[in-house]
């Protein structure tokens, strides 16, 4: 039945896209609009906002929100949406296609107040769209076109009484285009001013018509970045640090080997280098350390696709169909450093190896050639398969989104019925440098592959050998979202001393689910320095909501809203879970330029489909690991990060965390163009999902043995020994902060000044590992205050404007906490990372003939990526900022009207 209705809607789309005439949008409907010089006429407009379904005059409500117009983004020159978010809103948890070990290649997510994206709602035109097929839930904001947005509005409030789940930390609601008169093009194109690499160019046309009957509007964008390698840039281009710490990578070309002899628990373990690993490669663990950065990218090509497209058509005089239709794709090709790997070989397949190959092993004895090994004998060849490349992945996601609805109003009531229906595909594809390890040990027996040196493929025989080793693998990951709604809202017949009341109700159904799968062979577990999984499944959601508008007393206007979300698994293993949160919020002028505001409520977050539908995922961490270090006698002091695998698994009856929040602001405009607002927020979550951490595990081996496994060598780094994760609501988070929005916007006739400051800080982030562990505060340690400068002087001709991001010091530590305590386990690891400043540039001017010519430069200081000693290689932390350097663009816009 559902299927039929898409399909419907699907051809009356078709048919309105051909013959639409599209009426002016209705006051009581038209969006707002910063940065505007027609200021006095906006305050009587009636407007929906983000944090509400009650449209209202003041944008000023008792939830905090910032907007960002057209114009914002178009004078910021930066090229996408990700990008203008990561550096027009201050965040701290964000991430991108941009970090360089990412596996959701090519997505880029935002979190508000330093919380992870799943704790922030991303909203189109206030729906919803799919998560993320493959690795984590979240919303790309990389499959939203640049051309097709009107404003962005940040909620900096919980809103799950409005929106029900994820509305925790915020929300982030991108208003689209919705009627246009003629056709526009915009044409950009920069690139890294030193290295001349990373080159962007972009274009966007929009186009649309106006009638009697309605509007239409299409966007196209199209986008493009080449790639930047990592040993173009300072701080990554090798993975020994500035200050000289070891970020190298154990396994390499020369590599090692480990000899293992005994059964059981009489084992003894010696580790050698290869023979031609230099002294200054060679580790106390007897393993040669190789550096990988320059195998690795900075940032990767990246190409992307959108067209969008919505239509307003009145079929009656209170009856009009509505509908949206977006079609996106991106490609990002990933290059990671060549094949990581270790073969294992049985004495038996040892002593089979040729007699020159054997000659070139660390424990080859030229007065015992011909050695047999016993059978209680095992080796382990650990090395880089540089001969095969880089290991290339082609990544591929598609996003299809239609919308279809009809609005209207009866007896001053308005109401909505909508349907949506969202798909989304992510695909990576394993073209290059994946070996199947399987495979390598017969041709080490019969001497093509020499495992002691770089091979060259110089015969046909090992030309063979290397594509039958090679190996190509997939991965596909698919998310669907289908949501039906019927919304009201209007005015009650009943005034207050203010005013009448406002009221806005409506029930929601959605479904949704996901599948990720890798190839069997990926599977299978035997592509060198990988793996693969499989996790699939869904959700029902039933929800229904009603909020008011109470306008107690001339000004002073109190909001409240309740909601219920029921949530059921599509496969009917677990149990449903139910949430119903609340919100009030209250708002009043204490005198015509200073207004006050609160609000407190609750909210929850949904268990994400791949925390309880992932059947494995494993992946490789760092951590100090001192029961290693214990094994093969390396001082405590001496007892590094290294690389550990690690394992996870899903859980269905995950309950949904619960949180509490409250807002305390004040808004004051002491003169006309200078508005100031100063918030207070509090956040409480409870029941949080995670897992013990992989550091945590091991600093508590001796309660946790079980989810530590260890081979008999003591080594956590082997084929099918890790340490696992398990999914629990295991802990509580307490976060609370302040942040200041300070607008100033004037027009002295012969030009306009606007500018901006927006800074952001967490006072207080208390985190747990365990529910029986104290509740640590990290915010003295890791967030200071974070902040943007833009300002814009602007006249019909010419435009100059500047902007700053600032990201303030910290400090990380590595090693966790002590047991049971808030004490660094390893106080001396304490590091100090200097803060981050980055200033652009940009001017403006406008033909004549009505071409608009923009050029700009973007991190006008060169200024490198605040160094961090503890977050290993890059070195950097990637969610904060990009490698781009020193950046200048072009741009050129013309309208044809």
């Amino acid at each position: 039945m559902k299927r039929k209705i898409f399909s419907v809607v699907s051809l009356v789309l078709l048919s309105s896209l051909v013959n639409a005439q599209a009426q002016e949008q209705k006051a009581e409907e038209t969006k707002q609009e910063t940065n505007s010089d027609k200021k006095s006429e906006k305050k009587k407009e009636v407007i929906r906002v983000t944090g509400s379904r009650i449209k209202q005059i003041d944008v000023e409500s008792s939830s905090p929100v910032v907007t960002y117009s057209k114009e914002d983004i178009a004078r910021s020159g930066l090229a996408t949406v990700s990008d203008f978010i990561r550096n027009r809103i201050p965040s701290g948890g964000m991430t991108t296609e941009n970090e360089t070990l990412q596996q959701s290649a090519g997505g880029a997510s935002f979190g508000g107040r330093d919380f992870d994206p799943q704790y922030t709602l991303v909203l189109v035109n206030g729906r919803r769209l799919p998560t993320n097929a493959i690795a984590d839930d979240y919303v790309d904001l990389n499959l939203i076109p640049l051309a097709a947005v009107e404003r962005i509005e940040y909620l900096t409030d919980g809103a799950s009484a409005i929106y029900g789940s994820d509305a925790v930390a915020g929300v982030l609601n991108i208003i689209t285009r919705k009627q246009y008169s003629g056709t526009s093009v915009v044409a950009r194109m920069g690139q890294n001013a030193k290295h001349k690499d990373g080159t962007e160019t972009s274009l966007q046309v929009v186009s649309g018509a106006s009638g009697d009957k309605g509007n239409f509007l299409i966007a196209a964008d199209i986008f493009k970045r080449e790639g930047v390698s990592a040993k173009d840039r300072p701080l990554i281009k090798s993975a020994i640090s500035p200050d000289g710490d070891d970020g190298r990578s154990p396994t390499g070309l020369p590599g090692f080997v480990i000899r293992n002899q005994g059964t059981g628990t009489s084992v003894t373990t010696e580790t050698r280098p290869f023979t031609d690993c230099d002294e200054a490669s060679k580790g106390d663990d007897g393993r040669c350390y190789y550096d990988i950065a320059p195998l690795y990218q900075a940032i990767p090509k990246t190409e992307r696709q959108s067209i969008y497209t919505v239509f307003d058509n009145q079929l009656t005089d209170s009856v009009n169909f509505f509908g949206e239709a977006r079609f996106s794709r991106s490609s990002v090709d990933i290059r990671n450093g060549a094949a990581p790997g270790q073969i294992r070989l049985t004495a038996a397949q040892w002593n089979a190896l040729p007699q020159d190959i054997k000659a070139l092993s660390p424990f080859f004895d030229p007065n015992d050639p011909n050695k047999v090994e016993a059978d209680d004998v095992s080796y382990r060849i650990g090395r880089r398969f540089l001969e095969f490349g880089p290991r290339a992945t082609s990544n591929y996601n598609e996003s299809f989104n239609l919308i279809g609805g009809l609005t209207g109003s009866f007896n001053d009531i308005n109401w909505e019925f909508a349907a949506t229906r969202h798909q989304l595909k992510n695909i990576q594809f394993g073209v290059g440098g994946n070996i199947d390890s399987s495979k390598v040990i017969g041709y080490f027996q019969d001497g093509t592959f020499n495992p002691f040196v770089l091979n060259e493929f110089d015969t046909d025989a090992k030309i063979q050998a290397k594509d039958d080793v090679e190996t190509e693998i997939f991965r596909l990951g698919e998310s669907k979202l289908e949501t039906y709604s019927l919304a009201f809202d209007g005015e009650l017949p009943v005034e207050l001393g203010g005013g009448k009341v406002g009221w806005a109700a409506g029930a929601e159904y959605r479904q949704e689910s996901y599948f990720d799968q890798s190839d069997s062979v990926s599977q299978s577990g035997v592509i060198a320095g990988s793996a693969g999984g499989v996790g699939g499944g869904g959700q029902d959601t039933t929800a229904g909501y009603v909020e008011f508008s109470l306008p107690i007393i001339p000004k002073l206007e109190l909001r409240t809203a309740v909601r219920n979300d029921s949530i059921a698994n599509s496969r009917g293993d677990a149990k449903a879970k139910s949430a119903t949160t609340y919100k009030a919020g209250v708002s009043y002028p204490l005198v015509d330029s200073v207004k006050v505001r609160a609000s407190y409520g609750t909210g929850f977050k949904a268990a994400p489909l791949h925390d309880r539908f992932l059947q494995i995922s494993e992946g490789v961490e760092f951590a100090v690991d001192k029961v290693y270090c214990q094994t093969q006698g390396i001082p405590e002091d001496q007892c590094d990060e290294r690389e550990v695998n690690s394992r996870s698994t899903g859980n269905t009856d995950l309950d949904p965390e619960r949180s509490t929040y409250y807002n305390f602001g004040v808004v004051v405009q002491p003169i006309t163009p200078v508005s100031v607002s100063l918030d207070y927020w509090n956040l409480v979550i409870k029941d949080k999902i995670g897992a013990l951490g992989t550091q945590y595990l091991l600093n508590n081996e001796d309660k946790y043995a079980d989810f530590v496994k260890r081979s008999p060598f003591g080594t956590l780094d082997e084929d099918g020994y890790y340490v696992e994760s398990r999914l629990l609501n295991l802990n509580k988070n307490e976060s609370s902060g302040v942040e200041v929005n300070i607008r100033y916007d004037d027009d002295f006739g012969f030009a306009r000044l606007s500018s901006g400051l927006r800074l952001s800080k967490v006072l207080v982030s208390k985190t747990q590992e365990t529910p029986t562990d104290p509740l640590c505060d990290v915010a003295k340690y890791t967030s200071g205050p974070n902040g943007t400068l833009t300002a814009d002087l602007l006249t019909k001709v010419y435009s100059v404007g500047a902007n700053v991001r600032y990201d303030s010091a910290y400090d990380t530590h590595t090693g966790g906490y002590t047991p049971g305590t808030c004490d660094f386990a390893d106080p001396a690891s304490n590091f100090h990372v200097k803060s981050y400043a980055e200033y652009g540039l940009n001017a403006g001017y406008v033909a004549p003939f009505g071409t608009e010519f923009g050029i700009g430069v973007q991190n006008l200081a060169d200024a490198k990526p605040a160094y961090d000693r503890n977050a290993t290689w890059p070195w950097y932390d990637q969610q904060a900022h990009s490698n781009m350097g020193r950046y200048v663009y072009a741009t050129v816009a013309h309208k044809f009207e």
